[in-house]
């Protein structure tokens, strides 16, 4: 293979044009990787957002589950309320069933947690703000879903119970209080979360298709929490 030495410039317009040709070059090739690397940045970013939606339909569906139980919550509250005051009037009334929670599915944040230090850094700072303010909304989701469970099973041994002094019943009229408490947070958290999904363009059929599958299993537990507790 011949090797052909670079030719010295003989006037200074060869030697500008030559410096011209080779800084041309390395413009185009700087050009082309920047291209290349925008593609890649698009690419995981469209990646992470895509995979991202489909954690957050699921969040949004997981919610509305559990919104569609707040009256019959409610009623409950209702009904475990007259139960203690017949206990605080001596003539304990009996319940027809077991004190249960309303069954209801976790928040999912496994994506966000992996595609927090890659594509989503890729994505543009409103749209990374907007992620980061429903995946909040779904955190306090979360808390206010396990403190809740915490309650009701607090709750649950005094169906059994036979007599109750005045601390059980202190205790019992705190967990139906704060039960009444954590039913009107997720009334609250609700409508931050729809006001926040509609900047992502999410929407509540999106959240319904996505834990449509799941909920047959489901609904013999939503069954027995929205019926009567109290004996008839």
């Amino acid at each position: 293979m011949d090797i052909h030495r670079p030719k010295a410039a003989h006037s200074i317009r060869e030697f500008l044009i030559e410096i011209g040709t080779i800084i041309c070059g390395i413009l185009i090739a700087l050009g082309l990787e920047q291209g290349i690397e925008w593609l890649h940045r698009e690419h995981q970013a469209r990646e992470a957002g895509e995979a991202l939606r489909q954690e957050l339909s699921w969040n949004l569906g997981a919610v509305q589950v559990r919104w569609r139980l707040i009256d019959c919550t409610n009623r409950r509250l209702d009904e475990l309320d007259r139960w203690w005051e017949s206990w605080r009037a001596g003539k304990p009334l009996s319940l027809a069933a077991n004190i249960i929670p309303p069954r209801s599915f976790f928040m999912r944040s496994s994506v966000w947690t992996v595609a927090s230090g890659g594509g989503v850094a890729m994505m543009p700072l409103k749209e990374r703000v907007n992620y980061s303010r429903l995946y909040d909304t779904f955190s306090n989701h979360e808390t206010i879903r396990n403190r809740e469970a915490e309650l009701w099973s607090d709750l649950a041994p005094f169906r059994w119970a036979h007599s109750l002094d005045e601390n059980m019943l202190l205790r019992i009229k705190y967990d139906i209080e704060a039960l009444r408490f954590t039913n009107s947070r997720t009334v609250s958290n609700r409508a931050s979360v729809l006001d926040r999904s509609k900047a992502l363009s999410l929407t509540e059929p999106q959240g319904d298709a996505a834990v449509a599958p799941y909920l047959e299993n489901l609904a013999p537990s939503h069954q027995a929490f929205c019926s009567p507790l109290l004996a008839r």
